[in-house]
């Protein structure tokens, strides 16, 4: 199947060959014992941000790490077939099986294993960037950025600043997803959602004054140098397994509507095209399944995807709310796109929808 697949798309640097339309929603096959669900929902993010999807479509070149070792081409492959295949749901092994190639020594990733998806989201997107034939500097670090980080490429800048006028060394760094604390959203309800991401706990950090530190608790700041154009929440959770009472209090909290401006704070020289986001997405889980819910370009509401699953939950951000309490799903990626303004009026909630079976 791989070598079908790559002789018939070729793993050269050709873009593709129509435009990435949003023609169906498929689902993705995950066989007893495959464990592709981590993997599955990863591709639907993909596929499901515009942004990204217009982006990668546009590409013209890339440095191929070679058949069946190169995820810009099994991407390609898959994103080929989402737009040209009849077939309600399509087969990940493309991916699966480059992925499994590409990280056998570090066992990593291998056929039939699960493995974390917040984590396979970042590898791919790094593996998309490294073999981006844009300029890069001696860190690797692309200059101007490359696709995937004008995609979801936060720079960051962190210093530690002292009441006695001293300050620590700035660090400087890239990231593709922003973390928050679960339990920090859920205990601070008098504070907006897009606060509880801004918010920092100075925690065992002491005076940056190596030589004589004062014994002041310093303040820790963070500044946000680049903003890409799909900004990507992370959610840690204490556990795995929480209560019902846990995830309605968490995903009730959750904004649908979210101004960067005031979540992060300006961030010079960022060309974002306004910073008015809008939830595009999410990935959650609940045991050791996977599963997310995107906005649907063609169905004009949201849809759940659980692997071969495709089900139309509803045209509004509180039906996707009550199946997520309801399943005691916990979000874990949160995907907001830029550029969207937030409507004047909220909108009244559709009827009860039938949850999924």
């Amino acid at each position: 199947y791989q070598r079908r697949v790559h002789g018939a798309s070729g793993c050269g640097c050709a873009g593709l060959a129509a435009p990435l339309l949003a023609e169906a929603d498929k689902g993705l096959t995950n066989a007893p014992g495959d464990n592709n669900c981590f993997l599955n929902v990863v591709i639907q993010t993909f596929w499901h941000i515009p942004t990204f999807r217009s982006a990668f479509g546009k590409q013209r070149s890339h440095r191929c790490n070679g058949v069946g070792h190169c995820v810009f081409c099994s991407l390609k492959s898959l994103f080929e077939q989402h737009r040209d295949a009849c077939a309600s749901h399509l087969p990940p092994a493309v991916l699966r099986e480059c992925l499994s190639a590409q990280f056998a020594q570090e066992r990593r990733f291998q056929l039939r294993s699960m493995d974390d998806a917040a984590e396979t989201f970042e590898v791919i997107l790094e593996q998309l960037h490294t073999s981006d034939e844009g300029p890069k500097d001696a860190a690797g670090d692309c200059t101007p950025p490359c696709f995937v980080h004008r995609c979801f490429g936060l720079r960051i800048q962190e210093q530690t600043e002292c009441g006695c006028g001293h300050k620590s060394r700035p660090l400087e760094y890239w990231t593709y997803v922003h973390y928050v604390s679960a339990t920090f959203v859920i205990n601070s309800p008098e504070m907006p959602f897009g606060r509880t991401l801004h918010s920092i706990d100075a925690g065992d950090r002491t005076c940056p004054n190596d030589e004589r530190p004062c014994g002041r608790k310093p303040v820790h700041q963070r500044r946000f140098l680049h903003i890409p154009a799909v900004f990507v929440v992370g959610v840690i959770w204490e556990s795995g397994s929480e209560s019902r009472e846990a995830v309605a209090s968490f995903v009730g909290r959750v904004a649908e509507h979210l101004s960067l401006d005031a979540a992060l704070g300006a961030a010079p020289g960022s060309a974002t095209g306004g910073r008015n986001a809008l939830l595009a997405g999410l990935v959650g889980y609940y045991g050791q399944h996977y599963i997310a819910y995107f906005r649907s370009a063609r169905a004009r509401q949201w849809v759940l995807f659980d692997d071969a699953l495709v089900k139309p939950v509803g045209a509004t951000w509180a039906e996707v709310q009550r199946y997520i309490i309801e399943g005691r799903l916990q979000p874990f990626l949160l995907f907001y796109e830029l550029g969207h303004a937030e409507p004047a009026a909220a909108t009244a909630p559709a009827p009860r929808a039938p949850l999924p079976h």
